[in-house]
């Protein structure tokens, strides 16, 4: 189940998709107030340090209070530039290996632009994992017996 309303943050998105343009504030705080939920966490007064960082166009912090506010699971793993374009990865299962997480990357020409997609993608995902990873229980053995 989605909570988000996904009309503004669709549209932020396909904003940014491969445009290397900065974020505005406009298109931003239209995308928040578009999400029911952060609508909500707004009019609770919660998301001010949000919006300051908006009004002083402090994106990457922006995105990752956005991150905490909706999708809390989510963490930034890595921001880096590779091959003149910034990757941006976000996990759910922070100590788990590449391969069986589930991540979220996305490139784009400008930092912010590529923190700010996977943010979004990340608040189109369902709230809880979807499948939740559990390492099996280990028991310790008697270790006399193999002498």
């Amino acid at each position: 189940m989605t909570v988000f309303d996904l009309r503004g943050l669709t549209r932020l998105t396909g904003h940014l998709a491969g445009s290397p343009v900065a974020l505005s504030p406009g298109l931003f705080l239209q995308a928040i107030r578009s999400s029911e939920r952060l609508s909500n966490l707004e009019k609770q007064g919660k998301c001010a340090s949000l919006l300051e960082m908006v009004a002083v166009h402090a994106w990457k912090d922006a995105a990752l209070e956005l991150l905490v506010l909706g999708a809390p699971h989510w963490t930034l793993a890595r921001l880096c530039r590779e091959d003149d374009l910034w990757m941006c990865i976000l996990t759910s299962h922070a100590g788990l290996p590449d391969w069986l997480d589930d991540a979220i990357e996305c490139q784009n020409e400008n930092a912010d632009a590529a923190l700010m997609t996977a943010v979004l993608e990340a608040l189109a995902k369902p709230s809880t994992p979807s499948q939740t990873f559990r390492l099996p229980l280990l028991t310790a053995a008697d270790c006399d017996a193999y002498r």
